[in-house]
């Protein structure tokens, strides 16, 4: 059974996610692990900051979330309930990064599914700050959902690759599962910021064929060209419908996102991304 953590602030964003998630997931076999996150130092308040951790303040706030919880849970055992879905609710107080991480080895995540905008969804905010962090710091394939983008049937699927950095079958193994369940047509985008020779790309579609075999894949090469721009340029003019990475390195993520301190995307994202990792 997969198992796929959704974590979520109640936001109209966060629960946009959801929906793709269990919609794009109908048919298979899942356990979806809704999960809510909330730190002491969010409600700035002199009860609170003052209060042990079995106070009626943090009392209250634990029994209101864990009410959001599981109405949301009932929401959708109600909507899916002729699909093979199990449902689970975690509330916790702790440091978000910290949480994601205990709950993904405790439960054996499979793969984690978050909106690209925290919150206060601003429109200049590609990415949260919480997505970011789970993208950096979590060792779990991650699934970004954009706030504007609405489910449809997919068929195209682009995984770009970045200098020769090939994933190897075990990192590209949630990709191939979407694959092979939702019968997409593969494209394998080759970026070479600097320029590559004949017998370069040959030689990486050679061994990128060997790692998808039986999937026919279609290759594409970009040369000269920021992979920002590559791969925005890629999806628009292919009309793709989701967009998987490889991240081995920090150094390929941030020219992804456009710098290590930066918490929005150099290309603007219109299609679900698919973070693997190795």
């Amino acid at each position: 059974m997969k198992k796929i953590l959704l974590p979520t602030d109640f936001s109209t964003n966060s629960v946009h996610a959801i929906n793709f998630a269990l919609n794009f997931f109908k048919g298979e076999e899942v356990h979806f692990v809704f999960l809510n996150i909330q730190k002491s130092s969010e409600y700035i308040t002199d009860d609170l900051l003052t209060a042990s951790p079995n106070s009626s303040v943090h009392e209250a706030i634990s029994s209101d979330n864990t009410e959001n919880l599981k109405a949301l849970e009932a929401k959708y055992r109600d909507k899916f309930q002729d699909e093979k879905f199990t449902f689970e609710t975690i509330f916790d107080f702790d440091v978000f990064i910290d949480a994601i991480a205990q709950i993904v080895s405790a439960k054996n995540i499979d793969l984690i599914v978050m909106g690209t905008n925290g919150a206060s969804s601003a429109k200049e905010v590609i990415f949260g700050s919480n997505t970011l962090q789970v993208i950096r710091h979590i060792a779990c394939p991650v699934l970004a959902i954009p706030e504007d983008f609405e489910y449809n049937t997919s068929e195209k699927v682009l995984l770009s690759i970045d200098n020769n950095e090939i994933p190897s079958r075990a990192a590209l193994a949630p990709l191939l599962q979407l694959i092979e369940t939702h019968d997409f047509e593969i494209h394998v985008l080759s970026i070479y910021e600097s320029g590559c020779t004949k017998t370069e790309e040959n030689e990486l579609q050679k061994k990128l064929a060997d790692r998808l075999s039986g999937l026919s894949p279609i290759f594409h090469t970009m040369e000269n060209i920021p992979v920002p721009s590559a791969i925005e340029s890629f999806t628009q003019l292919t009309q793709t419908d989701m967009h998987a990475v490889f991240i081995k390195e920090q150094s390929f993520l941030e020219r992804l996102i456009g710098g290590p301190d930066k918490s929005k995307l150099s290309y603007r994202t219109n299609i679900p991304l698919l973070v693997l990792k190795a």
